[in-house]
């Protein structure tokens, strides 16, 4: 994902939104679906990236 953060923003938000039309069972609603999709792509970064020395913890997140 591009570095700034209103254009993350942007796509997150087009993706919760996109996610909820196309999965009208879910009983999340459109705030949920960006977090945890937020929170998702935090924890695969924090895990994959080379210049992150010091992992996070369970606690920390």
């Amino acid at each position: 994902l591009p570095g700034e953060a209103q254009i993350i923003f942007r796509i997150m938000e087009a993706f919760a939104k996109e996610y909820l039309a196309n999965n009208p069972e879910t009983s999340a609603d459109e705030d949920a679906t960006f977090v945890l999709a937020y929170a998702i792509i935090m924890l695969n970064v924090d895990q994959h990236n080379p210049r992150i020395k010091n992992r996070m913890s369970v606690d920390d997140f």
